[in-house]
C-alpha cells in the first residue's frame, strides 16, 4: 500500500498536513505559499538527502549545504515549464567524487524523476572554492 498525506482545510486559504513522514503537522496558507512551492521545498529536500546518500554509499561524505530552486510556469500557469537548481557543498571534492553527487542529483532524485519530462531542468554545482561567499546568502 503506497504512503497517505492527510490534509485538512481550515479556511480561508489555509490547510494543514499531515504524513507519516514529518514529525508534526504543519500549516500553509495557500495566498503566501503556493503548491508549487511545496513541490519545490520536497524537491530540494529530495536532491540533498539524494546526494548524501550515494556519497555515503561510496564511502565519503557529500558535505551538500544547500539547496535553491528556482521555476518558470508555462505562459498559461498551469504547469512548471523549467527549473533552475542549484546545490551548495561546504568542500572541493575530485573529480571521480563531484560526478557522483552530480550524476545522483540528475538521475537518482525519486522526486525529480517523478516530475514531467517536460520540465527543463538546469543544474549548478557550486563546491568551497567557487561558492564561499554563496554560503552567507
Amino acid at each position: 500500500m503506497g504512503k497517505t498525506i492527510n490534509v485538512n482545510y481550515i479556511g480561508k486559504d489555509n490547510s494543514s498536513k499531515h504524513t507519516s513522514l514529518n514529525e508534526a503537522t504543519f500549516k500553509v496558507n495557500n495566498i503566501n505559499q503556493l503548491p508549487i512551492d511545496l513541490l519545490m521545498s520536497s524537491y530540494a529536500s529530495s536532491l540533498m538527502e539524494t546526494v548524501d546518500y550515494e556519497a555515503r554509499k561510496h564511502g565519503f561524505d557529500s558535505t551538500v549545504k544547500k539547496c535553491e530552486i528556482s521555476y518558470e510556469m508555462s505562459d498559461d500557469d498551469s504547469k512548471i515549464s523549467s527549473c533552475s537548481i542549484f546545490l551548495f557543498f561546504e568542500e572541493d571534492f575530485d573529480i571521480k567524487k563531484t560526478n557522483i553527487l552530480e550524476v545522483a542529483s540528475k538521475i537518482n532524485c525519486k522526486v525529480g524523476q517523478s516530475l514531467s519530462a517536460d520540465i527543463k531542468k538546469s543544474f549548478r554545482f557550486f563546491y568551497k572554492t567557487m561558492s564561499k561567499a554563496c554560503f552567507d546568502r
